[in-house]
Order: structure tokens, then sequence, then C-alpha cells
């Protein structure tokens, strides 16, 4: 999690300058809930006369004290007060006998970790405390009271629990090992739980045992953040991802109480937790995990109580969206800022949402999407922010995001960008003794976006990936004393942020990653298509053409459906960037509006055809490209040739300057060349001509013709290596069998170097 904090003098402070004015949009919520002092003397005089009117006085009690619980939770939800012992009833131990023989069992089947921990960690060697080190009576807590019934468990979480749990285990590489860590971990937050439910990231060890003390692992100048919303989301979504619900399961009660805390600190606006960004600044972190954590429980167990919490919870990350697509970390719009790993807590927490029936804007969604689309680069690094802290920051950790988000935003998981970013997290698997030099790019934050991407690429990728996770995870678990179960707090700036509740949380989610999830291509995506489809239809022409290059990325039937449709359509611009995006795919359905935009009077549209169609010259298109040598327009007849010559790896002395005639004369040795090409016959060469030494600081290189005077000044070559074009020159001296040629342009294939092939235009 990007905590970044400006420390000054020993005192947190963010940057002042950097933050705008109070947007609109905010100052007006702000009016709506807080009252200026005209209305506040009002509602004084009129509380006053209700007061002394004695005949009313017991119905305005009653009536002001069921609207205060109204602004805290519709009346679906009942709160109640526990009885009972906190640590032994309430904490998830119900079953502490039984467990405890069942780890002993466990642990002496499972080998331990041959590697060594590193000295720095500690291990408490002293006994577990008694019954009565942790009793405690008078810590009491709330908890959601629901009702049976509701929609059934979404499909997306069917892993979770009983025979598929166990199956998905072994089908993905988990073991009892991963699972008993999970236990563990589980037990240990459920030990720290506060009495109001939430998990407190400095505070949690009031709760330790008798004689014990958990370290925060918390840097002291980070004391003022306030991070409990999003510690307690993420303490949650482990225990959701055991199948422990508020209904059932071996923490129901720690999970009941946990969203009870939620719950009661959501504003009007559907916000969770407090509006002074001084207080909040981290704000969009807060919401997004809590509002991930409660979409999930709902799509879980389908309560309908949970649903207006839910649906407020996505209006407002819907309304606080950039026009960017991206979030920041507060909700002032102004800001001009854009943040990946928010960005990235916000599709978890909105394809939660929708999985769950919660509807979710086509236009957000598009947004969202088009800007994963612009922070990522061809080589599959992500770029993190355009503005402070860490501007432009990219690495594996932005990789994992970008790589996790397109996947349940519905991209392909085998495209060659998705390769591209494996390829990058396979170059950083996780090692622990990385986490202690305060490198942001390596830290549990990562491990979490890189082990889901990783899960849905499957195969050897994972394969790897989890099993460096489960030997690193397995090692530096806690054993012993109360720290048992938990994960000590990186020394970075995210762990030393979070502490040990973030680092445990993190941690406990990735070893849970065998069954939380299925598989994307089993559903569980966001709605995509549906979105972008909707974003072309009707929204302006700018958002329609980049909806259309998203969905040409797609891999749907019904994405494609459309772009024929559309490609085949009366709005030209559109047709043609339907059409391109089929190209991209080699789907020949691209080729019939292709060459219908080929017939166009604009010289664009007819030099997008050719590019479009590159690809595709081998299905019989070359005859298309040798009309086009013919265009008036060079730009156009300029495509047509480099495409031929990258083809057929000749030129046969086409040049779109050269004089009718001249280009005639080519085109006619190209039309010759395409009748003997399909006959089978190859075409005549002669001696290659040779390059035999590069001046690369002048651009020049020299190349032998085998033949006195064998070309003039101001003609213009190719050159390749093997079958792969490089590049093109001009000869500017001709000396003997030595060329000059001055180089005019070079591929990506790479430079021109001795030994590569000049071919002439015979």
């Amino acid at each position: 999690m990007a905590m970044a904090l400006t420390i000054r003098k020993g005192i947190v402070r963010r940057k002042r300058s950097h933050v705008p004015r109070r947007s609109v949009l905010e100052y007006r919520q702000a009016r709506a809930i807080q009252p200026d002092p005209v209305r506040r003397l009002a509602s004084f005089l009129i509380a006053f006369g209700i007061v002394v009117s004695s005949l009313v006085l017991a119905d305005a009690v009653k009536y002001m004290y069921v609207q205060e619980r109204e602004d805290r939770a519709p009346l679906l939800v009942d709160l109640v007060e526990l009885a009972g012992n906190l640590v032994d009833e309430d904490r998830g131990d119900q079953k502490k006998k039984e467990d405890e023989k069942e780890d002993k069992t466990e642990e002496k089947q499972e080998e331990e970790p041959t590697e060594e921990p590193p000295s720095k960690v500690k291990v408490d060697n002293e006994k577990p405390p008694g019954p009565a080190d942790t009793d405690n009576p008078s810590k009491r807590v709330g908890i959601i009271a629901t009702n049976a019934g509701g929609a059934p468990p979404h499909g997306l979480y069917s892993n979770r629990g009983g025979k598929a749990m166990q199956d998905a285990l072994g089908k993905y590489g988990g073991s009892a090992k991963t699972q008993n860590a999970v236990r563990l971990g589980l037990r240990w937050l459920a030990r720290h739980q506060d009495e109001d439910g939430k998990w407190h990231r400095t505070e949690f060890n009031k709760h330790c045992r008798r004689g014990h003390h958990c370290e925060s692992g918390i840097d002291p100048r980070t004391q003022g953040t306030v991070l409990e919303p999003a510690l307690t989301g993420l303490a949650l979504l482990s225990f959701q991802g055991y199948n422990s619900t508020h209904r059932e399961g071996e923490f129901k009660k720690n999970v009941a109480a946990g969203v009870k805390y939620l719950c009661e600190i959501q504003a009007k606006n559907g916000r969770f937790g407090s509006g002074d960004h001084r207080r909040n600044y981290y704000m969009m972190y807060n919401h997004g995990i809590a509002t991930f954590a409660l979409a999930e429980l709902y799509g879980m167990t389908g309560d309908p109580s949970l649903r207006p919490y839910v649906q407020k919870a996505v209006n407002f990350i819907v309304v606080t969206q950039h026009l960017s697509g991206a979030w920041d970390y507060t909700d002032i719009l102004t800001t001009g800022r854009y943040d990946t790993s928010v960005t990235g807590w916000q599709v978890m927490a909105l394809k939660s949402a929708q999985a769950a029936g919660i509807e979710v804007p086509s236009y957000t969604i598009y947004r969202m999407a088009w800007f994963i689309e612009t922070v990522t680069l061809p080589t599959g690094e992500v770029i993190y922010s355009n503005m402070f802290p860490g501007r432009g920051r990219r690495g594996q950790g932005m990789v994992a995001v970008g790589m996790a988000s397109n996947q349940f935003l519905g991209f392909p998981c085998d495209s060659r960008l998705a390769k591209s970013q494996t390829g990058i997290i396979l170059g950083n698997l996780p090692d622990w003794q990385k986490l202690g030099k305060r490198d942001p790019l390596n830290s549990v934050y990562y491990w979490y976006y890189a082990t889901i991407a990783m899960f849905q690429v499957g195969g050897r990728p994972w394969e790897k990936w989890n099993t460096q996770m489960k030997k690193t995870l397995l090692l530096h678990q806690r054993r012993g004393g109360c720290r048992e179960g938990s994960w000590d707090a990186p020394e970075n700036s995210w762990g030393e942020m979070g502490g040990r509740i973030y680092s445990t949380t993190m941690n406990i989610l990735n070893l849970e990653i065998y069954y939380r999830y299925l598989p994307v291509y089993s559903g569980g995506t966001l709605k995509t298509v549906e979105a972008l489809i909707g974003t072309i239809k009707n929204r302006g022409r700018s958002d329609a053409v980049q909806a259309i290059r998203l969905l040409g990325r797609m891999d749907s039937k019904t994405g494609r459906d459309f772009l024929i449709e559309l490609a085949h359509g009366d709005d030209h611009p559109l047709a043609m960037e339907a059409s391109v995006a089929l190209a991209q795919r080699r789907d020949a359905a691209a080729r019939e509006p292709l060459l219908r935009q080929l017939r166009s009077s604009n010289q664009w549209m007819r030099y997008r055809a050719l590019r479009a169609m590159a690809p595709m010259i081998g299905q019989g298109l070359v005859p298309v490209f040798i009309q086009a040598l013919r265009d008036p327009k060079t730009t156009v007849s300029r495509q047509a040739a480099e495409t031929l010559r990258q083809y057929a790896n000749a030129s046969f002395g086409f040049e779109p300057e050269a004089g009718l005639d001249e280009r005639e004369a080519a085109i006619g040795k190209w039309e010759a060349w395409w009748k003997n090409h399909k006959k089978g016959a190859v075409v005549e060469s002669s001696v290659p001509w040779l390059v035999v030494r590069v001046l690369s600081g002048k651009g020049l290189i020299a190349f032998n013709t085998g033949k006195k005077e064998a070309t003039e000044t101001g003609k213009k070559y190719s050159v390749y290596r093997s079958d792969k074009y490089i590049g093109r020159v001009n000869v500017v001296k001709v000396d003997g069998e030595i060329c000059i040629g001055k180089v005019m342009e070079q591929y990506a294939a790479g430079e021109i170097k001795a030994g590569d092939v000049v071919r002439p235009g015979t």
C-alpha cells in the first residue's frame, strides 16, 4: 500500500502545497450534512419548544433516539450485544482443544523449511498463557444479527468450503501446511480485534496475552495516520477467504463485529471514515478496501441488510473517479493526480460489488479500463503516478497491480502484454531479505497482487511463483508465544505504515489464493465488454474510439460480433476503428471493410487501411498492395511498398517519389513477380551486395556491389539480415565496387551491421 509521507522534525505532514481547494461536489456534500449556523439556531429553537412541551416530551425523545439509529444503519440491521468470553468464545476459539490437537498432529506430519530464519527474527519460547491469562469477561462486542435467506453465494467463491476447498488446495498447489498457517494467522487476528470490531494498527497489542507484547512494527512518526477501515477490511477478507462470514464459520463472530464497525463508520454519502482529509488522508485506500470486504461478504451470503451499505459505498467510488479514469488518495476531484495503486483497490471493490449484483455504471468501468491501458507501457511496465510521491515510479509492484486489474477487467491472460508482465514478475520472486532494504517495489503488497495475477496465468509461471511464495511465507511466520501466526512488518515504507496487522492479513490472503477465487475464465470479471459497447453507443466520438480499441483486445464473441457490425456501418471513422481493431487480431472479418476503406477519397483512411492489412498480406492480399503502389498520394504508395518489401525481400526499384514511367516499370516487375510467385517460381537474383563497414556516428555505411559502377548516386536500396528488413539507404558516393550509403531509416530489427545484404531494385 503506497503510504508516502513527508517527514519533518519527527512529525508526519503531507505536502499542503500540492493539495488544492475542496471541490464543488465535496462542498455541496458537506453543506448537506452540516447545516449552517442559521439552520442550527432554528433547529435549537424547535428542539427547545419540544422540550418545554411536556405533552409530547416522551414521544419526542423516542423519535430522536430512533432517528439517530436510522442515520447509522437501516432497521434491517439489528444491533445486539453479545455476552460471554470474547477471547475464548467470540474470538473463534470455541474448539480450542480440538484445534490444538489437530495443529499438533499436522505439525508433526509437515516438514519444516530447510532454510534457517534470519538472525533478526526472534522466536518466542514462552509457553502459551493459560485460561486465566486470556479470560476477560468485560470485553463485549456487538454483531449484525441477520435473518436466514437471501441470494445464494456467488459461484466466484464456490471453492471456499468443504470438499471444494480441499480439491482446490490439491489442484492449485496448496497443502495442509499452508492451511495450518492460514488457521494460525486467523487465530492471531481474532485474538487482537478491538471491542468495537476494528483492528487498530498500533493499539492491537493491548489484547496480547499476559506477559507478552506483539510489536506493531509501525514507524512512530506515522502515529496520526488513520488506516483502521482498510486494516479491518483486510482482516474481514482474510476470514471470508477461509469461508467464515457473519452467519457461519469458525470466526463468524469476529466477522460480524468487523462488519458492524464498518457499517457504523459509514457516512451518509457512502464514505468509510472521517471526511477530514488531514485525518483520513488515505481515504480512498480505506474506502476501497472496506468496500471490497463488504461487497465480497454480500456476494458470499446474499444478506439483504448489507446491500444498502455496499450500494452507497459503490456510489462513493463512482463519484470520486477522476476524469483520467483513476482515483487519488482523497475524494478531492481537482488534484490532477492519478494513482495506479489506489485505483487497483477500486477495481477489486467494483469487481466484487458487480459480482454480487450491485450495478456499476458502464462509463465508470470504461474509464477505469482506459486508465490502466494508458499507464501500461509496451514493455509491460506500469506507471505509478503522474505526480508526487513516486512520480512515474514503475517496477514489479505496479506491474502486478496493472496485470491483476486487466485480468479482472476481462482482458486475456495469454496476450503478448500479459506474457511480458509475467516475465517481469517471475524475475522478482518473493524474497523476505529484500523487504528490509526499504525498496517500495519489493513488498507484501506486491506479493499480494502478483499472487493473484500468477494464479490466473496458471501453468508453469504459477508453479514457479507459488513454490517460492509458499516457502517464503511459511518460513517467516511467527511460531510460539502471542505472536504465533502473525508476520513481522517489513522494514520498508509500506510495512512500517501498515504494521503487523497489515503484513499478517496480506500474507494470509496470499496463502488462501488456492480457493479464494475461481480462475477468471470461470467468471467473476467485471462486465467490461458490455460497458465498452454501451460507451460506444452512448458517448462522444473520442470515448467511442478509445472504447473500440479496448474492445479489440477483449477475447469475447459478443465484442467481436459488435465490432464486425460496426465495421460495416455508415459511420466511417468508427467503422475504420472497428476494422483496425479486428485486423490487429488477425481476424479475417476485417478484410472486407478494410478493402472498402481503400476506396475512400481520404488518403489517411487509405493509409490506415493498408497499415491495418499489413500483417494479413499473406492471406491473398499481395495484389491489393501492388495496386496501391499506383496511389497518387506518396504516403499511401510508400506504405504499400514497405509492406511488399518486407514480405517479398525485394523492391524492384520502386520509389514513390520517382517519375510515372519509372514507377510503372517497377510495378510491372512486381506484377511479374507475383505471377511467377503464384506458380512457385523463384525470383532471379545476382550476387548479393554486402555491407562491409558501418560508420554509425555519421550514419553512413559502405557496401560492395561486386561490380564497378553498378549503381549511381541518388539511388535508394533496402538492407536485410537473412529475411528481415533492417532499413533503407541512399547512395551518396560510388567508388568502383564500393558504394557509400546514407542511412535513411532503421527498423526495430536492429542496426545495420557488416555482413547485411543490400538488395538492388532488380
